[in-house]
């Protein structure tokens, strides 16, 4: 049976209240978004999500820092910086108890010449290999999550990394995968053709959740915005209920915070209208 979750950052405000409203319409587990100053700072901002997550019997997973970080630099003092960030920001949180940890590969070199994507694809296995070795004792997933740009971005890289590497599990942020076709500069991208074609990279059994949000392109800002209500992507769920029958997924997070115009922070109302809108929609609609 799929759990649902959502996403919680530092910079909404009373979060835990979110954790108790949510938890009322289905809310089973929350994705705690490591941006900085978390967890090396305000450290209480963790531990009151902790009691409050604790005391409703709702889990937590952590996404792991993305920003300042480069676990897939060539460029081997940067990537080691990097890999310090990730695997001290793990250590703050272990006491946590969380399902999982999940994490970007990224870097901003280029990536035209042949030799220096090699070694991209090189250092960030090196990468993966160091987190799940330090993971191995507690007996926590490693989920890599795609995404919306330049590497690990499409289906083929995502694939090359799941043979390589047994331990690595996964995360599937629909939206990441509309994006990354966008700028491609394909214009007409329907999101059940997008989860039918992602759907063959991942081996069965090492898909364990999949992150759902509305995605746009705003055609004056020239960008696409994303974690927006769940309409502006689906019409229905049927795709995604197929998705999590043929993977057996274990966790669903609706991913939204963002209010489409501004970008400023979705109202808990709205958050709560789509947990229910995606919870029925996966559970009662037919295949």
């Amino acid at each position: 049976m799929v759990k649902f979750g959502v996403s919680i950052w530092i910079g909404e405000v009373k979060a835990e209240d979110k954790i108790r409203r949510l938890h009322n319409v289905g809310l089973n587990y929350v994705e705690i978004s490591i941006d900085y100053p978390l967890p090396f700072k305000r450290l209480e901002f963790l531990e009151e999500l902790y009691r409050t997550s604790k005391e409703l019997g709702v889990d937590i997973a952590f996404h792991l820092p993305w920003r300042d970080v480069a676990l897939a630099s060539p460029i081997s003092w940067v990537r080691k910086a990097s890999l310090k960030t990730i695997t001290n920001a793990i250590e703050y949180t272990l006491k946590m108890e969380p399902i999982y940890y999940n994490l970007h590969l990224l870097t901003m070199e280029s990536l035209r010449l042949k030799d220096v994507w090699e070694e991209i694809l090189e250092v960030s296995i090196d990468s993966l290999n160091e987190i799940l070795d330090m993971l191995k004792p507690y007996n926590i997933m490693l989920l890599l999550e795609n995404n919306n740009t330049r590497i690990f971005h499409t289906p083929d890289h995502i694939s090359y990394i799941a043979q390589v590497i047994d331990e690595i599990m996964f995360c599937f942020d629909i939206g990441h995968a509309v994006i990354a076709l966008w700028r491609e500069g394909i214009e007409n991208v329907e999101v059940d053709d997008v989860i039918t074609s992602w759907s063959k990279a991942y081996p069965k059994g090492r898909l364990i959740t999949i992150h759902v949000h509305g995605v746009r392109r705003d055609p004056i800002r020239c960008i696409a915005l994303e974690h927006i209500p769940l309409k502006y992507s689906f019409k229905d769920f049927r795709s995604i209920k197929r998705l999590i029958k043929e993977h057996n997924i274990k966790y669903a997070n609706v991913e939204i915070f963002n209010e489409p115009k501004h970008m400023n922070n979705l109202k808990i109302e709205e958050i709560e209208d789509n947990l229910k809108l995606f919870i029925n929609g996966v559970t009662s609609c037919p295949y």
